[in-house]
């Protein structure tokens, strides 16, 4: 099974910026590709595969996106994915509208 078939959700390329921290790192990058339940950082920052972070997701001209708690899932060099765990319900619906003009933009 291939990587995009072990995925619950669409992912969209996106560019946004990040800011992230937790116990062990802290740091910001680029959004590279989202989807309800993670998204795809590109950073300088070495972060350690299965750290916890809070993260702040700029995703256009809205407020930032509050995730309280995400967990590395993988990490190659420049670039680390997260599983969104926990945020806010008013973060949450923030993040599914988001999604939903992306989703709108790609069908055309």
């Amino acid at each position: 099974m291939t990587e995009e078939e072990r995925r619950r959700s669409v992912r969209y390329r996106i560019d946004g910026s990040i800011s992230f921290g937790g116990d062990q790192v802290r740091g910001s990058g680029q959004i590279y590709n989202i989807s309800a339940t993670g998204c795809a950082v590109g950073t300088p920052c070495h972060v350690p595969q299965g750290s916890q972070l809070r993260m702040s997701l700029q995703l256009g001209d809205v407020e930032p996106v509050i995730i309280e708690t995400a967990v590395v899932r993988w990490v190659r060099q420049y670039t680390f994915g997260v599983e969104f765990l926990l945020a806010d319900t008013a973060h949450v619906t923030r993040l599914g509208a988001c999604l939903h003009g992306l989703r709108k933009s790609h069908l055309g």
